[in-house]
């Protein structure tokens, strides 16, 4: 098994680019990074989630999904979330999370719905092949 601790730059940006679609800023780099060094350490299941996703990062919304649907790998889900608050704390990503209301809303949100429902089933079958590993 490679050595999974790797560089907490790599890791905000690949979280960054899952939940932006692009490469965060710097100040949301830097941010990610401290909260890095204040969280406990990545094992287990969840080193070999982040670990793979980094390498793989079309994985992160079948990771993602899987671990909600299986409450399990916190870690890694908390790793995630601590990003997207940093995210949606950014001025310059106001648009990325702005809130839209209407019916064109409504229908992109059940889009949405369904799509993570699909990855979340996925992502539970492959998290348990992970477990495994």
């Amino acid at each position: 098994m490679p050595n999974l601790n790797f560089d907490p730059r790599v890791e905000a940006i690949s979280i960054g680019r899952y939940l932006l679609g692009r490469r965060p800023s710097e100040f949301a780099i830097t941010r990610y990074i401290a909260y890095v060094r204040t969280s406990q350490t990545l094992a287990g299941a969840d080193a070999r989630m982040m670990h793979i996703s980094s390498l793989h990062p079309w994985l992160f919304s079948l990771f993602d999904g899987g671990a909600s649907v299986a409450r399990s790998c916190q870690s890694f889900r908390m790793r995630i979330c601590a990003m997207s608050a940093i995210l949606e704390t950014c001025p310059e990503y106001y648009n990325d999370f702005e809130q839209t209301i209407g019916a064109a809303a409504f229908l992109r949100m059940i889009g949405i719905g369904a799509r993570a429902a699909i990855l979340s089933v996925i992502g539970l079958l492959i998290l348990r092949i992970v477990r495994w590993g």
